[in-house]
């Protein structure tokens, strides 16, 4: 999340110019990051750092003002927040989704010396993108790759122990379409013919690079 705030800044114009100012320096001044986590929101933990208790925190110190409001008991995370004996209209509870929490994953490494999986995927994507097209001069400057993060707990949980080289990707270019025709998850999920055409592009150039690749 970081590092992709690092790209926002010098890519997302749409982003307030002191904004993109203060994440722009965060990477070398402690004083522009807590600017900048300011500036996207005092309501949420760090940009940099975030544990299972960090969140556990912040979500109980949130909902307390909702719990004295509306006069609900008030359990998070299995510890009892109000006064048991004290009468209540109701209850609010907060606790884990499934039962298990998940520490944020690894960083993958995106640069310096430690990067050359992600240079590799990087230069996929951009050389599929511009082959795809037709683009027979271009140096892939039309598409900035940017390292990301993802909400939902994937399988890679699996992967951790076995290598920090993790990417959840899928290449698929949809223009100002929707990303999935007739919508994601019903009974008409399709993708469009020229986007799954691209995917084996993409597929067919990462084996090769990999296959290739001298810095792996």
């Amino acid at each position: 999340m970081y590092l992709k705030s690092q790209c926002l800044a010098a890519y997302a114009p749409g982003l307030p110019r002191s904004l993109r100012k203060s994440l722009a320096d965060a990477a070398r001044s402690d004083k522009a990051l807590r600017k900048a986590e300011e500036g996207v929101s005092s309501q949420t933990p760090s940009l940099k750092h975030c544990s299972i208790e960090d969140v556990q925190k912040h979500d109980t110190e949130l909902l307390k003002h909702l719990a004295s409001a509306f006069n609900l008991s008030y359990t998070a995370f299995g510890q009892k927040i109000t006064e048991p004996d004290v009468p209540a209209y109701g209850t609010l509870t907060i606790d884990e989704a499934w039962g298990a929490a998940l520490a944020p994953a690894p960083i993958t490494p995106s640069s310096g010396d430690d990067a050359a999986p992600f240079n590799l995927l990087a230069g996929t994507v951009k050389a599929t993108y511009d082959a795809h097209r037709n683009i027979s001069d271009g140096n892939g400057d039309g598409v900035v790759v940017s390292p990301g993060i993802m909400s939902g707990n994937t399988d890679t949980r699996h992967y951790w122990k076995l290598t920090e080289h993790i990417f959840r990707y899928s290449h698929h270019y949809t223009g100002n379409r929707t990303w999935v025709a007739g919508g994601a998850h019903t009974v008409n999920e399709a993708v469009y013919v020229d986007s799954w055409l691209e995917q084996i592009r993409f597929i067919t150039t990462l084996i090769l690079n990999a296959d290739e690749s001298t810095s792996l």
